[in-house]
């Protein structure tokens, strides 16, 4: 059986065997399966998973019924601003910015950029631009 502990010196470390498993440092930051950080922008940094060897990631789990949710705001705004949504039931991606759906992935593959119900592979809904 491996050993397990856990310290408390600016900041807090769990440990299985003789490697970190999370840390929470100093600063606030959460570091899953790393103790360094490691992201090229150190404002991406408040939640590192992984080592950046081998595989790595993330789940999210959430009931059959129900969405999974990535939600990006900002601390004066209590409503939805930004954010990345799994529908289980319906099996689409959105994805959402001032706090409007603005893409969507159906359970088809089909994209729909401004419209929830894309009716082909690729689907704009207002002026589409090409280039200069």
């Amino acid at each position: 059986m491996s050993q397990t502990k856990a310290e408390l010196v600016n900041g807090l470390s769990v440990n299985a065997a003789a490697d970190d498993a999370i840390t929470v440092d100093s600063s606030g930051r959460v570091l899953i399966g790393n103790t360094t950080g490691g992201s090229m922008n150190a404002a991406a940094d408040n939640l590192v998973v992984g080592s950046g060897t081998g595989h790595n990631g993330m789940t999210i789990f959430s009931a059959a019924d129900a969405d999974g949710w990535i939600v990006f705001n900002d601390a004066a705004n209590t409503t939805l601003t930004g954010a990345i949504n799994y529908n289980h039931v319906n099996n689409n991606f959105a994805f959402y910015t001032n706090a409007g759906e603005r893409v969507r992935i159906d359970s088809s593959g089909q994209v729909g950029i401004n419209t929830d119900s894309p009716s082909h592979s690729l689907e704009v809904n207002g002026n589409l631009s090409l280039g200069n």
